[in-house]
């Protein structure tokens, strides 16, 4: 049977246009499939923002508020029996600085005037502090001193210091310090004017930081009058 050039077209022309609906099928199905995929990249957001939900930090907050606790619980901890330093007992060069640092209150101290170096125009002596207790006490600084009448009214100015250094002396029980100081001897080239020459019965003396007086006898003639420094002191020192 022969094939006439008609219908070669023909068939060819029935080919093409089949190839084309394969095509377009094939097409048409490429096109879709991506819309049954499209949900996927919202289902990866959705799982990437998951670590993002407040109940993840909770486990480092807590760890840290522990740790915070922790060291005010130390802090205000009670300190345990015999774990606070010692205190300094190094030597100040002139008298061992007392462990406690207690002051020596009046009370505590036997008081003396000695030691009198009378030469032209002045007097020279000690003010002598005494620990009759039975523990130690310190002494640091100048002591107060006025003249006073038999009635304990104060004569004159009250003692002028003389500066120098201040060093901690510790008296032990019967230990001894000393304070020097100096008086002017009798009229001592003032006029009697100006110098207002009395009998001092007694010097008043308040131990270094302390306010309770003690008395010692004197009973001298003095310069009280009102122009006139006539006593000056120095602070505590070792005798």
């Amino acid at each position: 049977m022969r094939t006439t050039p008609v219908a070669l077209r023909g068939i060819s022309a029935i080919a093409v246009v089949a190839a084309g609906l394969t095509l377009t099928a094939c097409g048409s199905q490429n096109a879709t499939a991506p819309a049954a995929d499209a949900p996927a990249p919202a289902s990866a957001s959705a799982s990437a923002s998951a670590p993002a939900s407040p109940s993840a930090p909770t486990p480092p907050s807590t760890s840290a508020s522990l740790t915070a606790n922790a060291g005010s619980a130390t802090a205000g901890s009670p300190s345990v029996p015999g774990s606070a330093p010692k205190p300094s007992t190094a030597n100040t060069g002139t008298g061992t600085a007392n462990s406690s640092g207690r002051a020596c209150p009046t009370s505590q101290l036997r008081i003396t005037a000695g030691n009198f170096d009378t030469g032209a125009g002045s007097t020279n002596f000690q003010i002598d502090f005494q620990n009759t207790g039975t523990t130690s006490c310190t002494l640091i600084g100048f002591p107060g001193v006025s003249f006073t009448t038999a009635q304990g009214t104060q004569l004159g100015k009250a003692a002028d210091r003389v500066e120098a250094a201040k060093n901690a002396v510790t008296l032990r029980p019967n230990g001894h310090a000393v304070s020097d100081a100096r008086a002017i001897n009798g009229q001592s080239g003032y006029s009697e004017k100006e110098c207002g020459l009395t009998s001092a019965e007694s010097l008043r003396i308040f131990p270094p930081n302390q306010r309770q007086q003690a008395v010692v006898p004197w009973q001298r003639d003095e310069c009280v009058g009102p122009t006139i420094q006539n006593l000056r002191v120095g602070p505590v020192h070792t005798g």
